[in-house]
């Protein structure tokens, strides 16, 4: 049987490259490896390249534009197609384990717990700023999840204090990064130095 990994995405920011370093593993490990993911993008094809199968099924994701009232009707008709598609993928592959990335995937949780099979979510997001009412719509359908994957410990501490009982099976297992193939030495003096960042530091995401 395999594992399933479900993903929100399909470009290579940063949970889309900790998704196919989650695959990357398994494959390493000679598992077969299905992973479901709304449309075709560059993820895609590396996940392809490394061996594992690509779907692309009706996925429910949930943002938070799906909460305000005026898109509760096009988010209901999306659930009802995300959750049958869903359903019928893992009545088909009946896998090992089923992994969630993200927490915007809120079907799948509770489909893997229905259909008794391990289920973990993997958590990248920490969203301390949102109201109490958008957390709780958020991170309640995991409480279906098995266990809880953590990017950090203000990732795991956020949870924690929205639901305490997902705080409580959470883990925190801290991003990969890969690192070279070949390591320059340390030049024995540095006379002058120009250091060039692109990107952020963001506190919400830990």
């Amino acid at each position: 049987a395999p594992y399933l990994l479900v993903h929100p995405g399909w470009e290579l920011f940063g949970s889309d490259r900790m998704l196919l370093e989650s695959a990357r593993a398994l494959r390493e490990r000679d598992e077969r490896v299905v992973v479901a993911v709304p449309q075709r993008g560059p993820l895609v094809g590396e996940l392809q390249a490394i061996g594992a199968e690509v779907l692309i099924p009706p996925m429910f994701v949930l943002r938070k534009s799906s909460l305000h009232p005026r898109n509760w009707l096009r988010s209901a008709r999306d659930a009802v197609r995300g959750i049958a598609a869903s359903v019928a993928i893992v009545r088909r592959l009946r896998p090992r384990a089923l992994y969630v990335s993200t927490i915007v995937l809120p079907s799948w949780p509770l489909i893997g717990r229905l259909s008794r099979v391990p289920t973990v979510t993997h958590v990248h997001e920490a969203e301390a700023s949102a109201s109490p009412l958008v957390n709780l719509a958020l991170y309640a359908p995991h409480l279906a999840s098995h266990r809880i994957i953590a990017n950090s410990r203000f990732t795991l501490q956020t949870v924690g204090a929205v639901l305490p009982a997902l705080g409580r099976r959470a883990t925190v297992i801290l991003n990969g990064v890969a690192s070279p193939d070949d390591v320059e030495p340390p030049r024995a003096r540095i006379d002058r130095i120009r250091i060039g960042y692109v990107g952020r530091l963001s506190h919400r995401k830990g």
